[in-house]
């Protein structure tokens, strides 16, 4: 059986995310630690070739275990739980009938993935006082 999203639920997909996760980016940068930051930098990459190589299932898996740890370092586990649950309901559904808008520029990452992404680059302690 293949199931389609609505607009309103992709819509409402990025809400639940957004309402989730752009509060406790501040816990994050404050929080996480250089080998955190690194695995996550490593779960990025591998986000960025099953994009590149257009494995849709690669990149809901990764999409799923990217937000599990870069979230991880709050030490909030109901919180865990919550990005989990929403974003595995898209990030790894079963059917293809799901693609992901890789070339839409909708796809620019939120700015709290740019300011960690700043911040790794920046090298170890970046960011901390």
């Amino acid at each position: 059986m293949t199931s389609w999203l609505s607009v309103n639920e992709m819509t409402e997909q990025g809400f639940l995310v957004d309402a989730l996760e752009m509060p406790a980016y501040p816990i994050v940068m404050e929080r996480i630690t250089d080998e955190e930051l690194a695995s996550v930098g490593r779960i990025i990459k591998s986000l960025a070739n099953a994009r590149k190589d257009g494995d849709e299932a690669g990149y809901g898996v990764n999409a799923v275990a990217f937000h599990s740890g870069l979230f991880r370092c709050t030490g909030y586990p109901r919180l865990q739980q919550l990005i989990r649950l929403v974003i595995r309901s898209v990030g790894l559904r079963d059917d293809k009938a799901l693609s992901y808008p890789f070339a839409t520029p909708e796809c620019a990452p939120p700015v709290g993935h740019r300011a960690l992404r700043s911040r790794a680059g920046a090298g170890p302690g970046a960011g901390r006082e």
